[in-house]
């Protein structure tokens, strides 16, 4: 793994893939609803630890992180799923695959299969199939979420992009 800086930016390069992340990262990948337990407003998982637990106190090891960013580079994971990772892995320091591989996180990338998914939300909406062919081009984003939802966000959006394009456009 070679790690450059640029333009505020660490870049992360594993053989031929190449992660960006801006150094605030860490921050702002924990700092959302997500770890709001709906059902007693309390908190799943404190984002403040990043304030509150210096990087020598966690068990987040250099190995560790380094693992997780290799993940995201090679697409075994999005950046979304390496959220839940991470906050596993800050709280555990358990290995990065051990948890992506126990908890199913592994990112969906078998185009066959996101296509059957796709061809099943496209499916069972043909009107806003109708309305996006009609020129209602911001409909893609619903069937985006849909294929998303569909998958409990484990497609490579890159790839569900591709093939909803592919499928919507023709």
């Amino acid at each position: 793994m070679k790690i450059e800086l640029n333009n505020n930016k660490v870049i992360f390069i594993v053989g031929q893939n190449q992660t960006e992340i801006h150094p605030i990262w860490l921050r702002e990948r924990v700092r959302d609803e997500k770890f709001l337990d709906k059902n007693n407003d309390q908190r799943l998982f404190d984002p403040s630890f990043l304030e509150n637990i210096s990087i020598e106190e966690s068990k987040l090891s250099s190995v560790n992180f380094a693992k997780l960013i290799e993940r995201i580079s090679d697409k075994t994971i999005s950046g979304k799923i390496a959220k839940s990772v991470l906050e596993e892995i800050w709280v555990s320091g358990n290995d990065v695959d051990l948890i992506i591989q126990e908890k199913g996180l592994v990112q969906i990338q078998d185009e066959s299969i996101l296509e059957d998914i796709a061809k099943k939300i496209i499916e069972a909406n043909p009107d806003q199939v109708n309305a996006y062919k009609g020129g209602k081009e911001k409909l893609f984003g619903f069937f985006v979420g849909q294929v998303m939802k569909e998958t409990q966000g484990k497609a490579n959006p890159q790839g569900v992009n591709e093939v909803l394009k592919k499928l919507l456009d023709t």
